[in-house]
């Protein structure tokens, strides 16, 4: 390693007469740049998105709904339009021109786990059966592996 990369920073220890006056004030240190990015990566991890996905719009920062005139729309229109509009956007076929993206799954929060574990129990009161083969199943369709392509490939040249 070059030296250029091994650059740096010791913060030099505070003056005594400046520890004093900063508690005799009662001043406490701002958040310092790492402190700002572990809040910030924390604050990722709550919403649930990575730093490479566009984060969804929070609820605070969707535009405000100003109703002037009779023929503006409310609210609840503006909820029925973007539902409509989503709706479409699945239902359309997909643009062949286009890049294929695939996006991590999202992890579920705590009360949607909590209400999925519900219902979980619900169902394996019914039949221990078909809890199997659905378990079976979701897993085998969770996960790709490409190992065993490569295995085959490396049996091949043996």
């Amino acid at each position: 390693m070059s030296k250029r990369n091994n650059i740096t920073y010791v913060k030099p220890q505070e003056p005594s007469f400046l520890a004093k006056l900063k508690a005799e004030i009662g001043y406490k240190e701002g958040p310092n740049v790492d402190t700002k990015k572990l809040e910030d990566l924390d604050q990722q991890q709550q919403d649930g998105y990575d730093s490479g996905e566009e984060r969804p719009e929070r609820e605070d920062e969707q535009p405000q709904i100003v109703v002037l005139s009779r023929g503006d729309l409310t609210a609840d229109e503006v909820a029925l339009e973007q539902q409509r509009i989503a709706k479409e956007e699945a239902e359309k076929p997909a643009d062949l021109n286009q890049p294929i993206v695939f996006k991590k799954r999202v992890k579920p929060t705590k009360l949607e786990s909590e209400a999925t574990a519900d219902k979980s129990k619900s169902k394996a009161k019914k039949s221990d059966k078909s809890k199997k083969s659905k378990a079976s199943s979701s897993n085998s369709n969770s996960k790709l592996s490409f190992n065993e392509d490569e295995e085959d490939a490396e049996a091949g040249e043996d």
